[in-house]
């Protein structure tokens, strides 16, 4: 093109033209990226989340007649999971941990050398799936929350009360109303301690040795207020109040009932054996009339989070 021979409209024309015809040449010859993902609509938004952590373990304990123990392990813990929104205010999330103990996400390498079942050198026994947390939630109203599933522990606490690791089971709800620089808050959780179905059975059913029983239940109150002292700086008080209900297995077979206590000290004279809890075990006395063993004081019931380090 010449100085003057074509006016500068018919060069812009020329040129919006050309961007046309390279425009639709390349949608020609490249067809449309599409995701690989297919996610459903009711889905607003994923999150993925986990770790992944590594530690050696030195650990020694001595009695006071001079035996010790020694543990040396190395150690690992792996948890992935998947949160985020979900239609009409809703929320979901689960997550998938390696070890089967509510309490620790820790396995230790090289121990299924000698576990069961017995794999040798680098094997796989001590470590499989196991849901971590499963749960969904609602979230429509500004000041209401509730959770349903196998849930983070929704009651605000410390590791001096309730382990980290653990998830309760059942169901939450949680209360918020703000007040200037204070924010109040209440919740209130009915966790499933465990399930002792059925709930009433015959005889002889399965081989029970009850014939009714009434889920236990851990219930949880907790009321507080997060105050803003500065931007940075907060103070947070919320003392919480737990109770249990529901009995467990309460109905057993006529044949299957305990002695009485008179029947055991006016008895025959034959020895009986009369279990006494000890811990996780029984120990059993024998003796003519030695009575019903007492159960240890507080090992009725024990708070969930607690134990031993």
């Amino acid at each position: 093109m010449q100085k003057g021979i074509v006016t500068e409209a018919e060069v812009q024309k020329a040129k919006t033209e050309a961007e046309r015809i390279r425009t639709n040449g390349a949608a020609m010859t490249m067809p449309p990226m599409e995701s690989k993902w297919k996610i459903s609509k009711g889905i607003k938004s994923v999150e993925l989340f986990g770790d992944i952590r590594l530690r050696f373990e030195d650990r020694s304990a001595e009695d006071r007649a001079g035996g010790s123990i020694d543990l040396q392990r190395l150690r690992y813990a792996v948890r992935v999971g998947r949160r985020g929104e979900a239609f009409d205010d809703f929320y979901y999330g689960f997550r998938i941990d390696p070890s089967a103990n509510p309490r620790s996400p820790w396995l230790t390498l090289g121990s299924a050398s000698s576990g069961t079942p017995y794999q040798g050198p680098f094997g796989k026994s001590t470590a499989s799936f196991n849901i971590g947390q499963a749960y969904l939630g609602w979230r429509g109203l500004d000041w209401l929350e509730i959770t349903a599933g196998k849930m983070p522990n929704p009651i605000y606490t410390t590791p001096m009360v309730w382990d980290p690791d653990l998830n309760p089971e059942g169901l939450a709800e949680h209360f918020k109303y703000s007040v200037g620089e204070a924010d109040f808050f209440a919740t209130f959780g009915q966790f499933l301690y465990q399930d002792t179905n059925p709930t009433k059975a015959s005889s002889g059913y399965f081989n029970l040795g009850y014939t009714s029983s009434d889920l236990p239940f851990l219930l949880a109150w907790q009321a507080g207020v997060n105050y803003h002292l500065t931007k940075r700086l907060s103070l947070k008080v919320a003392p919480v109040l737990y109770n249990y209900t529901g009995l467990g297995a309460v109905g057993r077979p006529k044949a299957q009932r305990p002695q009485t206590e008179s029947q055991l000290r006016h008895g025959r004279g034959e020895r009986q054996n009369v279990p006494e809890q000890r811990g996780s075990g029984h120990r059993f006395l024998a003796g003519k009339s030695s009575g019903l063993a007492c159960r240890r004081p507080g090992s009725e019931h024990r708070h969930p989070g607690f134990r031993p380090r």
